[in-house]
């Protein structure tokens, strides 16, 4: 969640910054629930089982929650964001052991900083 990683200062301004992040990572949820049952279907007879991108879904979310909330009907372009989510799909491996941390990169400290 990049809990550490917020632009405000004041706790007000993190607390806002807080539940915005819990309010996208449950909406993403939430497609991505919706999207898994196209993906059962469009992978059924593939060897491994698929889920959807988070990253992806993230990024296909952020580019319409302006217009989902703006729009008075937005069932269509939930219809569309779900497609796209179904369309990005990731292969689940068994007995993956890829350790993903301590890759010798140092994590910044804020986004804007280089």
């Amino acid at each position: 969640m990049k809990v550490e990683q917020f632009g405000c200062r004041k706790p007000d301004g993190v607390y806002q910054e807080f539940y915005a992040h819990i309010l996208v990572m449950n909406l993403v949820a939430m497609a991505g629930m919706a999207a898994s049952g196209d993906i059962g279907r469009r992978t059924e007879g593939r060897k491994l089982n698929y889920k959807y991108n988070w990253k992806n879904a993230f990024r296909h979310l952020r580019a319409a929650i302006v217009e989902l909330f703006s729009r008075e009907c937005a069932e269509n372009l939930l219809e569309a964001l779900v497609g796209h989510i179904s369309r990005s799909v990731v292969a689940i491996k068994k007995r993956r052991k890829f350790s993903r941390s301590g890759l010798g990169r140092a994590t910044r400290i804020t986004q804007y900083y280089k």
